[in-house]
């Protein structure tokens, strides 16, 4: 099961990614944050991250990871003080706090993008569809 979340979590982050064209001189840096820290799944990430750059020269990916017991009082604080990261990984109690925030851009376009490739469930994408906009995705 844990090792389903992760293979599942690292899809997401690479068709997040993979969605995104970029057209400029300077790298593209780009920090997220996600909630793994046992050393084999940092390692998981950095293995798909490396390979990413690897094919995406112009993108510099870097991940931070918050432990869950922080997550909501060290994004929030990163919210007052204007340092989010530029993605981060979270689960729908936690989007719906952000989302009071104001601090979320809409990613609507992005889930309709992959419903119509790979079909996601509707409760999946249900949980973060609040406002007539999709602020998360669950794959």
């Amino acid at each position: 099961m844990k090792k389903g979340i992760l293979i599942l979590m690292v899809f997401t982050l690479v068709m997040v990614l993979g969605s995104i064209t970029f057209a400029q001189d300077q790298p593209l840096e780009i920090t997220f944050w996600h909630h793994e820290a046992p050393a084999h799944r940092v390692a998981a990430f950095q293995k798909v991250i490396d390979l990413f750059m690897k094919e995406n020269p112009n993108i510099n990916l870097k991940q931070e990871v918050v432990m869950w017991g922080d997550a909501w009082v060290k994004t929030l604080a990163a919210i007052e003080a204007n340092t989010l990261p530029d993605f981060q990984f979270g689960l729908p109690d936690f989007v719906t706090t952000m989302f009071k925030t104001g601090s979320l851009a809409p990613l609507t376009d992005l889930v309709k993008e992959i419903d119509e490739k790979y079909q996601i469930f509707p409760n999946q994408k249900n949980m973060y569809f609040y406002d007539g906009d999709y602020w998360g995705v669950l794959l």
